[in-house]
């Protein structure tokens, strides 16, 4: 369980839409938000929560099925992206779901843009899309989406952020609840203010931020 202060942070930090909503609008894109594999063999609990519950509104989609997009995160060890990426993908094909990896992410804006490359190369910019989320990151993913996809009216599923820190996580900012939150916070704070400045600004800042990242972490179990 986590700590009252982080509790308490999530609850201001989320952001999430009913799912009755989210199925009603018929989304054609669900971009799945990374926390890392934690060994060769095992995602994050917060990955394969984002994942799972993804792959629950593909199950549930009334009509077309949407497609599945992910990045890996490539700093919580040596190769970890590439074992998480091969995680997600063979996830996906246990269900039949058409998946689109897209490779490599350092942070939430290479993440969000990559999303995009990837997306604008492969089948176009989506009009509608989910992303599924945790809590601790769902509010600063709406307003990071408005700044990278402004095109697109983009719907959050927010997962509980308890799963957001592991104690064997390779990053040390993810094994730690006073790290996560402060980190969690400071990101809010960031994207907010971003939002809220002029386009050009706003994307030098952008910019900028896409190049932090945290520390390279290291396996702390046995794969």
């Amino acid at each position: 369980m986590s700590p009252f202060y982080a509790r308490s942070v999530a609850r201001r930090l989320r952001w999430s839409s009913d799912k009755e909503t989210i199925l009603n609008v018929r989304v054609p894109v669900i971009c799945v938000a990374s926390y890392s594999a934690v060994s060769l063999t095992r995602l994050a609990f917060a990955t394969q929560n984002n994942l799972e519950s993804a792959l629950w509104f593909w199950e549930h989609a009334q009509t077309e099925k949407p497609l599945i997009v992910f990045g890996s995160c490539s700093h919580a060890f040596g190769g970890a992206h590439l074992w998480e990426e091969r995680m997600k993908t063979e996830t996906c094909a246990r269900y039949g779901a058409r998946c689109l990896p897209c490779g490599p992410i350092l942070n939430s804006v290479d993440e969000m843009r990559v999303w995009r490359k990837k997306l604008s190369e492969e089948c176009g910019v989506p009009s509608r899309m989910l992303i599924s989320t945790c809590e601790m990151h769902s509010k600063s993913e709406l307003l990071l989406s408005r700044m990278v996809f402004p095109e697109t009216t983009t719907y959050i599923w927010a997962n509980s952020h308890e799963l957001e820190v592991q104690k064997d996580h390779p990053t040390d900012d993810q094994a730690s609840w006073p790290r996560w939150t402060y980190c969690s916070l400071l990101r809010y704070c960031v994207f907010k203010s971003a939002s809220m400045m002029p386009q050009k600004q706003q994307q030098r800042l952008l910019d900028r931020l896409q190049s932090v990242h945290h520390k390279p972490g290291k396996l702390k179990v046995n794969p």
